[in-house]
């Protein structure tokens, strides 16, 4: 079932909820919208962001990797703080900062089905194909183990 934006969410939006093609019934969408990223590096990450900006309800994100020094001018949620530490746990802190209403979840191995749209981030060179479970595996180097927070 649909939720209807609140009071507080009608000002946070209001400035996506004044263009002509989004509207208070466009935002309602996206608030009740579901996303998978798999890959948080280069592309996952400001994706993430910017989806947790514009309040998706439900942000589910895929990845492995622990954050390294090379990560850091590139994947824009790490900092040197962050460094030797699980990419999936950090995005999630850092994205519940930017948007607590949006909820995050992170895992390797879960059914797919859960979500309406699939956006491949996985720093792969065959990244950009249709994503199903065999290819699930291949993007996470064989991991399929689902991370407990």
């Amino acid at each position: 079932m649909s939720k209807k934006l609140n009071k507080n969410q009608i000002e946070r939006f209001s400035r996506q909820i004044i263009l002509k093609n989004i509207g208070i019934s466009g935002q309602n969408k996206i608030t009740n919208s579901k996303v998978l990223i798999i890959g948080m590096g280069g592309l996952g990450c400001p994706v993430a962001e910017f989806l947790t900006r514009s309040g998706i309800g439900l942000l589910g994100i895929v990845d492995h990797d622990r954050i390294c020094l090379s990560n850091i001018h590139r994947q824009s949620l790490f900092n040197e703080k962050d460094l030797n530490k699980s990419k999936v746990k950090i995005a999630k802190k850092k994205l519940n900062k930017i948007n607590s209403l949006t909820k995050i979840k992170i895992f390797i191995d879960e059914t797919l089905n859960r979500f309406s749209n699939i956006f491949a981030a996985a720093g792969h060179p065959n990244a950009v194909f249709e994503i199903n479970f065999e290819n699930l595996i291949a993007l996470t180097s064989g991991e399929i183990n689902e991370i407990t927070e």
